[in-house]
C-alpha cells in the first residue's frame, strides 16, 4: 500500500474531506496543516482520513474546537502507534526497512539499489518460494515446513482433539489456552 504523493491528487482529497469539518471553529486550510496530514500520514488515504477524523474528535472533546498542525501530530502520536513503524518507512524511503512490512509494499525492490541494477529480488508478500531474478534461470528456494511434534504445540492439541467434533476455538478454551467472551 502506497499513499499518493505530497501533489495535486492529495490536496484535492484534502480539500474535499475538509468539508467535513464538525468543530465549531472551522479552520482554514492552510499548506501548513495539509503538509502536517501528509507527513503523519505518508499520503495513505486511509490513514489521513482516519487522523483527520481523530483530530476533529480530540479538538471537541478537548473543548479547543479548531485544528492545528500541532494537535494532528500529537494525535498521530498517541493513535497511530501500532503503524509508526512502517510510515517512518516510508518517510526515510529506506528500501530495507520497507522490505519489513507487506502492507506497504508495493512491488520488486532492489536491495542493490547502489549497484548495478542487474539483479534484483522480488520479495513475495505470499507464502510463495522466494525467486531470485538475474540474467541466469530462475533459482528457487526451498521453504522448509517443521511438521508439530510437542505436545504443547496448539497445532498439535487441535489434530488430537478435533476428531471429538469440538471446534478449535472449544478445544483451545478447554486447554486454557484461550480466553472466553464471558471474562472480557
Amino acid at each position: 500500500m502506497k499513499g499518493l504523493d505530497n501533489d495535486m491528487n492529495f490536496r484535492l482529497l484534502i480539500n474535499v474531506i475538509w468539508g467535513y469539518q464538525w468543530t465549531k471553529k472551522p479552520t482554514v486550510l492552510t499548506d501548513e496543516l495539509t503538509d502536517t496530514l501528509y507527513d503523519q500520514s505518508q499520503g495513505i488515504i486511509d490513514i489521513t482520513v482516519k487522523l483527520y477524523d481523530l483530530a476533529q474528535t480530540k479538538a471537541i472533546s478537548s473543548g479547543k474546537e479548531a485544528l492545528t498542525p500541532e494537535l494532528i501530530k500529537q494525535v498521530a502520536n498517541e493513535s497511530l502507534r501500532l503503524v509508526k513503524p512502517m510510515l517512518n518507512a516510508l518517510r526515510t524511503g529506506n528500501v530495507r526497512e520497507i522490505a519489513k512490512y507487506p502492507d506497504i509494499y508495493t512491488g520488486n525492490i532492489d536491495l542493490n539499489y547502489e549497484e548495478s541494477h542487474k539483479d534484483k529480488f522480488v520479495i513475495p508478500t505470499i507464502n510463495k518460494p522466494s525467486v531470485v531474478e538475474s540474467d541466469e534461470k530462475p533459482v528457487k528456494i526451498k521453504t522448509k515446513k517443521i511438521p508439530p511434534s510437542e505436545e504443547n504445540d496448539i497445532r498439535v492439541i487441535v489434530q488430537n482433539d478435533a476428531g471429538e467434533g469440538l471446534t478449535t476455538y472449544v478445544i483451545l478454551k478447554n486447554y486454557g489456552l484461550i480466553k472466553g467472551f464471558e471474562v472480557v
